[in-house]
C-alpha cells in the first residue's frame, strides 16, 4: 500500500464528521468550523509541467494558498500551503487570488469550492486580500464588507495567470427560471438544465450555449435573457415547447424550401435545435444516417455538393423533379432505364444525315430510253420536309 507523505503539509486540524460539522453550522459555532474549514486566497495554480514546482502529473491542479483569518500574511515570503482538488470528476480550477474553502482529510489539504464573493462568472479574484489584518475582525460578520475591495482595481492580466484574461464586464449570466440548474464556465459557455411550463406541466429541457451577442442596452446588465439569436453557438434539447424566433438563413428567398410538400416554421414539440455558424459531422469508420418520418429538407443560399467515391443511389415511390437554369450530366456512359440497350441518337448528326438523304431525293433522276429523266414530281414535298428537320433538335437538352 502506498504510504501517504504528510511532511509537505501544515495542518493541525482534526477531521470532523458530517454530524459535527452541520451541528456547528446550525449552532453558528464558527470557531469550530473555521478550525476544520479554512478560507484561503489562491496564490498560484499548477496547470502544466512548465510550472517550476511541477514534479509529475499528480501536481496538475494543485494550488498554493495563504490562509485568511488564521494568519497574518503580509509577509510576501511567508510559507505557502498546498491543496489539491477535492473531486476528480468535476473540477473547477481557481484563478489566482480567488478565495477558496480548504478542508483537510487523510493528511492532505483539498479545495472544495470557489467563493462567489463578487458574484461574477469570469472570475472572483481579490488580489492581496490576505494582506489585510482580518484576525481581529473574525467575529464581525460585516467585516468583509468593510474591506471595500473592488475587482476593477486590478487591470493587470498577469495578476490572474499567464493566459487568463479578465472579462467580468463581457461575460454575462442568463436570467434563471424557477428550479433551474445552471453550470457556468468562465468564458461564456453554459449548460442549463431548465424547464418549460405548459398549463400544469413542467417539461424539462437541456440548453448548451457558448458565447453571447448582447445588445448595447444590455452592457450594464449582469444577467440577460437567453434567446436563440443571442447565442453564438447553441444546442437545445427541448420537450413540449416551441423554439421561437429562430432566423432561418434562407427565409424570404424565392427558393426557400420550394420543393417541400409540407413545411411549417412552427418548431414545437420534442426536438433538438442547432444554431451556429458552421456544423461539421465526420464519421471516421461507419455511415452517417439521416432517417425521418415526414421529410428531409436541404436548403442553402450557396451551392449544394454531393461527391462520392462509390455509387450514388436515389430510390423513390413517387416522382423525381429537377428544376434548374441548366443541368449537366458528365458521365462516360448514360443509361435511361435499368434494361436500356438501345443507343441514343445524336441530333445534329441525324439532321445532317436526313438532310443529305432529302437532297438526294430532291435531285433524283433516272436514265430512260430517251435520256435522263426530270426531277421527281414530289420534289416540293421533299423540300418542305427538309425545312422541318430542325424541329428534331431540342433547344435546351444537349449530349456529346
Amino acid at each position: 500500500m502506498r504510504k501517504i507523505n504528510t511532511s509537505n503539509f501544515r495542518s493541525n486540524n482534526a477531521l470532523m464528521s458530517n454530524d459535527s460539522f452541520f451541528t456547528a453550522l446550525v449552532n453558528n459555532n464558527t470557531d469550530n468550523i473555521e478550525s476544520n474549514i479554512q478560507v484561503a486566497e489562491v496564490i498560484d495554480v499548477i496547470y502544466s509541467k512548465k510550472h517550476k514546482l511541477y514534479n509529475d502529473d499528480n501536481d496538475i491542479g494543485k494550488i498554493l494558498y495563504k490562509r485568511i483569518f488564521l494568519d497574518e500574511s503580509k509577509d510576501v515570503n511567508a510559507k505557502l500551503y498546498i491543496a489539491y482538488p477535492a473531486n476528480f470528476d468535476i473540477i473547477q480550477y481557481p484563478i489566482k487570488h480567488e478565495i477558496v474553502l480548504i478542508i483537510t482529510a487523510l493528511g492532505k489539504n483539498f479545495y472544495i469550492l470557489i467563493l462567489n464573493y463578487l458574484n461574477k462568472i469570469n472570475n472572483n479574484s481579490l488580489p492581496g486580500l490576505t494582506n489585510y489584518n482580518l484576525i481581529s475582525n473574525t467575529n464581525n460578520s460585516n467585516s468583509y464588507n468593510n474591506l471595500n475591495v473592488k475587482d476593477n482595481e486590478h487591470n493587470n492580466d498577469l495578476l490572474y495567470g499567464n493566459t487568463f484574461k479578465e472579462s467580468n464586464n463581457k461575460i454575462k449570466g442568463i436570467l434563471p427560471e424557477e428550479g433551474d440548474t445552471i453550470i457556468y464556465g468562465r468564458f461564456g459557455n453554459i449548460i442549463k438544465l431548465g424547464n418549460h411550463v405548459d398549463k400544469n406541466n413542467n417539461y424539462g429541457n437541456i440548453k448548451l450555449s457558448n458565447g453571447f451577442k448582447y445588445k448595447q442596452t444590455d452592457e450594464k446588465n449582469y444577467f440577460i435573457k437567453e434567446t436563440i439569436n443571442t447565442v453564438d453557438s447553441l444546442l437545445w434539447i427541448t420537450s413540449g415547447t416551441e423554439v421561437a424566433d429562430i432566423k432561418l438563413i434562407t427565409n424570404e428567398k424565392e427558393y426557400f424550401v420550394k420543393s417541400s410538400k409540407h413545411f411549417s416554421t412552427l418548431f414545437s414539440g420534442n426536438q433538438i435545435t442547432l444554431n451556429t455558424d458552421r456544423i461539421i459531422m465526420n464519421s471516421k469508420i461507419n455511415e452517417i444516417g439521416l432517417f425521418a418520418n415526414s421529410g428531409i429538407l436541404l436548403n442553402t443560399n450557396g451551392y449544394l455538393a454531393l461527391d462520392s467515391f462509390d455509387s450514388i443511389g436515389i430510390t423513390t415511390n413517387d416522382n423525381i423533379t429537377i428544376k434548374s437554369n441548366q443541368a449537366y450530366i458528365n458521365s462516360k456512359n448514360i443509361f435511361l432505364g435499368s434494361n436500356a440497350n438501345e443507343p441514343i441518337v445524336l441530333g445534329n448528326k441525324l439532321v445532317e444525315l436526313l438532310s443529305n438523304l432529302l437532297d438526294a431525293l430532291i435531285n433524283e433522276t433516272h436514265m430512260t430510253g430517251v435520256g435522263v429523266s426530270s426531277p421527281p414530281v414530289n420534289k416540293l414535298e421533299y423540300i418542305k420536309i427538309k425545312r422541318k428537320l430542325n424541329i428534331l433538335l431540342s433547344k435546351f437538352n444537349k449530349s456529346v
